[in-house]
This record gives C-alpha cells, structure tokens and sequence, in this order.
C-alpha cells in the first residue's frame, strides 16, 4: 500500500520543479529581452557608421537631453562592465556586441537544457504519483 509520506514527498517534488521550471523560464525570458537589445544596437550601429553622421538626443542626466549633431562616428566608448568604458571603433564595437550576442544565446541554450532536464524529472514524478493513485485503488476495490 501506498505510503502518505511517500505520496506528500512526490507532491513536494513536483511542486520544487515546478518552481525551479517558473524560474528557469523568467531568467529565459529576460535572456530573451536582452538579445533583442542587443540586435537592436547592433542595427543601430550599422545605421550610424552608414551615416557618418547624424543628430541624436543626448541625455545629459536627470530627464534633460540636448540635441546635437554627430560628426565623428571614428570611436565609441563601450560599457565592458558596470563601472568600466573602452573605447573602440566602428568594427570593434561591432564584433564586441556580437560576442555579446554570443554569450547571451548560449547561456539561453543551457537554460532550455536546463527546462527540459527538469520537465523529464517532473514527468517522472508525475508517473509515479500517477502509479501510487492507481495501487491505491486497486487496494481500496
């Protein structure tokens, strides 16, 4: 016969996976918003150096911008972290942003192995909460 604490145990199992697949799909999602930042400045780049030159709204902080007119797209100044800048021309920047790319579709990739090794888990457990339901039928008859 089927054990309570068995069958409470399988439930807790599913519902831990279920919360580890939410996650999973949240962190996935915000992967997802960061690669299409990511192409849209690789587009917007392209557009610039296409240009040469362009007027733009610069924020100079707190809600305040300037119009301006850009004359020199020769060099950019590229966040690498945080708290750090790198200049870099036209076709460096490019090739950073592309190994950003990168890096963000790959880390994507290992989150939907991730999903689907825990949705094979959580079948599993289904499976077998499925199998106690039916013994304790069989027993209950």
């Amino acid at each position: 016969m089927v054990d309570e604490q068995q069958r409470f145990a399988k439930i807790m199992q599913a519902e831990i996976y279920g919360q580890e697949m939410k996650k999973l799909e949240q962190e996935y999602g915000m992967l997802m918003m960061r690669l299409q930042e990511l192409e849209k400045t690789v587009k917007a780049l392209d557009d610039v150096i296409a240009k040469k030159k362009f007027k733009a709204m610069v924020p100079l902080g707190s809600g305040i911008f300037l119009n301006t007119e850009v004359n020199d797209v020769s060099q950019f100044l590229v966040a690498v972290s945080s708290k750090y800048l790198v200049k870099m021309d036209p076709k460096r920047a490019r090739e950073f942003l592309q190994e950003q790319k990168k890096l963000v579709e790959d880390a994507a990739e290992r989150l939907e192995k991730q999903f689907e090794a825990l949705e094979e888990q959580l079948q599993k457990v289904v499976n077998e909460l499925q199998e106690m339901e039916r013994e304790t039928e069989s027993h209950n008859e």
